[in-house]
């Protein structure tokens, strides 16, 4: 009788610990096949970005949100919810140099992509590009044609509809080509990302907030780049989104974004906006959401080579310890080491082709 306890004991550890090994190999497979979806669609798209030559007209623009605290997110995504519940937490922000829990780490001790940490909200990337016709999948005829469009990612901190647990998720979005019923299209709307039209049309901030249905914010309207619909979440459980931006420089590549002015990572680096040509001949302005105000200087001209793209996943499980944690039913953790411990990075070159009108 002892020695089958014993032998049953061990099954039981041996069962225990295949199973706990196949939950974790089911979450990392979800978490993977998330990624690669998203990958897919980053890559297609900044494989076709679409610029125009001799002007200073921003064709791809990227942004760095440290925090949620009035110069991010905060009332530009409906369906955003960056406040802490009762008791619990959320996502931090950037916190002072050297804090392990500090969402915004462009400098890490490593120098391996795979640490970085791009804010609370991750980059906030627009671009025009060109997506294949889809015939039989759009409710507006114009937006079944192959041409030129405006298409933005970001991550938002949702509720699901039933109305209980909350979740991050990547979410794709984009205007249609041209005016539908009365409200602008990519062609009525500035060519420029980072200009805010008085009278509707641009894509940062006002569109949402403008009467009417010029601006707008559903689904293809300009607006829209910035307030994402729930049909345009690509991939759940999306922690962390970033990007870095490359330029040949001789047999070498220099780092455009997040950099200073000689290439070197900052974290000080907000704003980020590509135009055809080197030197814009007009100072270009960085989004109002960069954190670090509005010099020009904080721009870097010219249009990148290349482009390596960064995404952290939770699995499910890690999606769910997050929850407790933010709900405050977990405690004595912080949020990064229980997200680093539940989440994979996946990490994808894409070559910058640059088509130019």
């Amino acid at each position: 009788m002892g020695i089958t306890a014993g032998l049953a004991a061990i099954m039981l550890g041996i069962v225990v610990n295949l199973l706990d090994t196949a939950g974790r190999s089911s979450g990392s497979l979800v978490s993977s096949n998330q990624a690669q979806v998203a990958l897919d669609f980053l890559a297609q798209d900044l494989e076709s970005v679409m610029l125009f030559a001799n002007t200073d007209t921003v064709g791809l623009a990227a942004t760095i949100q440290p925090d949620q605290s009035g110069i991010g997110d905060t009332g530009a995504t409906a369906m955003a919810n960056w406040n802490a519940p009762s008791g619990g937490t959320v996502k931090p922000g950037a916190l002072p140099a050297g804090d392990p829990n500090s969402s915004l780490q462009l400098v890490p001790a490593s120098e391996d992509m795979r640490d970085y940490r791009f804010g609370q909200a991750g980059v906030w990337l627009r671009m025009f590009t060109v997506e294949p016709d889809d015939p039989t999948g759009a409710s507006r005829v114009n937006e079944r044609y192959s041409v030129m469009r405006t298409v933005g990612y970001q991550i938002v901190r949702y509720r699901v509809q039933d109305g209980g647990s909350t979740r991050y998720g990547l979410f794709r979005t984009f205007t249609r080509p041209m005016d539908q019923d009365d409200v602008f299209g990519t062609f009525e709307s500035s060519f420029n990302l980072l200009i805010e039209e008085a009278s509707g049309g641009g894509y940062q901030a006002t569109p949402y907030n403008l009467p009417g249905p010029i601006g707008g914010t559903s689904q293809g309207d300009p607006g829209n780049i910035r307030r994402p619909q729930r049909s345009q979440l690509i991939a759940n459980n999306v922690i962390d989104f970033g990007v870095r931006f490359w330029k040949r420089n001789g047999g070498t590549l220099k780092l455009m974004f997040p950099a200073d002015d000689a290439g070197n990572p900052s974290n000080a680096k907000g704003g980020f906006a590509a135009c055809y040509e080197v030197a814009a001949p007009v100072p270009l302005e960085p989004s109002i959401w960069s954190p670090v105000g509005s010099a020009a200087a904080n721009m870097n001209y010219g249009y990148p080579d290349m482009a390596e793209i960064l995404l952290r996943v939770l699995t499910d499980e890690g999606a769910r310890q997050i929850e407790a944690l933010e709900n405050g039913r977990i405690t004595g953790r912080t949020w990064w080491e229980l997200a680093e411990a539940n989440s994979e990075v996946f990490i994808r070159r894409v070559e910058l082709k640059g088509k130019v009108l």
